[in-house]
């Protein structure tokens, strides 16, 4: 069965870079402490917890890919990219308090997709090579490098689908 994921529209591809535009998505969105591994999965619960009925209609929310997971300060902002069919108006509200429905606007985004595990350091290799990549074509950051996990953590680690984001004027 197919995961939704954003639309988006592809303006330049070289290989596993690419640069894209999507359009406007609903999020829910918590912040947590912690290193990168273990903020990702502290987060994750609370957001699985949102779509799995946790909120104010007890509603299951169908889960979309990617997650997102980008630096905010000393803590790590993780994010569930909500259905199309919904928007801030018709989300339910979440009962957890640390849980924020918000709406991201179009942007244009560099893209590095790989494969393999969710580890910082891959993340971090990965997001050099697509800042060193930038660079070479001119594109001029304009944000926080984001992590996009696409998979389940039962997904082989080899056959993982992850992406690094980083947001472009």
């Amino acid at each position: 069965m197919a995961i939704e994921e954003p639309q988006f529209q592809v303006l330049m591809e070289e290989g596993a870079f690419s640069v894209r535009k999507y359009g406007a998505v609903v999020l829910a969105e918590t912040e947590v402490e912690g290193a990168f591994e273990d903020a990702g999965n502290r987060a994750f619960s609370k957001l699985a917890g949102y779509i799995f009925g946790k909120n104010s209609s007890e509603q299951k929310i169908a889960m979309t890919a990617p997650v997102g997971m980008e630096p905010s300060g000393s803590r790590y902002k993780v994010q569930f990219t909500m259905p199309g069919t919904f928007s801030l108006q018709t989300l339910p509200a979440p009962d957890e308090k640390s849980v924020r429905l918000i709406e991201q606007k179009p942007r244009k985004l560099a893209v590095h997709r790989y494969s393999g595990s969710w580890s910082e350091k891959r993340y971090r290799d990965h997001e050099l090579e697509l800042r060193e990549w930038m660079e070479a074509k001119g594109l001029k950051a304009s944000g926080q490098a984001i992590f996009a996990r696409f998979n389940s953590p039962w997904t082989l680690w080899f056959l993982r689908r992850n992406e690094v984001w980083i947001p472009v004027e």
